[in-house]
């Protein structure tokens, strides 16, 4: 229900923006993600509970790009996702991570009414994690951050001359070490957030 709303939202952002003689050079998108899983590990202890896992994230991703010509473009992507699991080994976990990514893309026409596009894209991803542990008497957190990959294929269908609805599917190779002190006067704890792994997404965007 979330997911649908969202994409509401962005069909009442984007559509009143106006339509132009052709697609311009630059363009917005904004997607709701799925991603089966993330893995948290205990770094301390490499046996830790035998790496716990979150199940059905779902991201929000908002992208930004340019097209330097119809065949090429680049973007920056925006992505924020928080998963709250109470089956873990303490009573509540809690895993955040915002992601920044920058991917060239290549945008081929499937159509001689170039409304139907395959596109690939590749590049870099900087990810910011925190994992949360809460008890009833206590709450514990460890953050960090790091750099990775990520890639896919997806296809986009121009619903109208500039607005388009786009999906793909990805592949991150993102491991964020995350460290933080449980408590004062605490050991310094390490947790491996490790968001490696495929995911999808669906929304829409507009070409400027």
């Amino acid at each position: 229900m979330k997911a649908v709303s969202l994409l509401i939202i962005c069909f009442f952002m984007l559509s009143p923006l106006g339509e132009a003689s052709e697609r311009g050079k630059f363009f917005l998108t904004c997607k709701i993600g799925y991603k089966p899983t993330a893995t948290i590990g205990d770094l301390n202890n490499p046996v830790y509970a035998s790496q716990p896992e979150l199940y059905d994230l779902l991201p929000l991703e908002f992208s930004a790009g340019y097209f330097f010509s119809e065949l090429f473009n680049t973007q920056l992507k925006l992505s924020y996702l928080s998963k709250t699991d109470k089956s873990l080994s303490r009573q509540k976990t809690t895993i955040k991570n915002l992601g920044l990514s920058i991917h060239a893309s290549l945008y081929w026409p499937l159509t001689d009414s170039g409304n139907w596009i395959l596109t690939l894209f590749g590049g870099l991803t900087f990810g910011w994690g925190e994992v949360k542990y809460s008890t009833r008497s206590s709450s514990d957190q460890t953050r960090g951050e790091a750099f990775g990959l990520s890639g896919g294929f997806g296809f986009d269908y121009y619903l109208s001359g500039h607005l388009f609805l786009s999906s793909s599917f990805n592949y991150a190779v993102l491991n964020v070490p995350t460290e933080g002190h449980f408590g004062t006067g605490a050991a310094l704890t390490k947790v491996d957030l490790d968001l490696t792994g495929p995911g999808l997404d669906l929304g829409l965007g507009w070409r400027f």
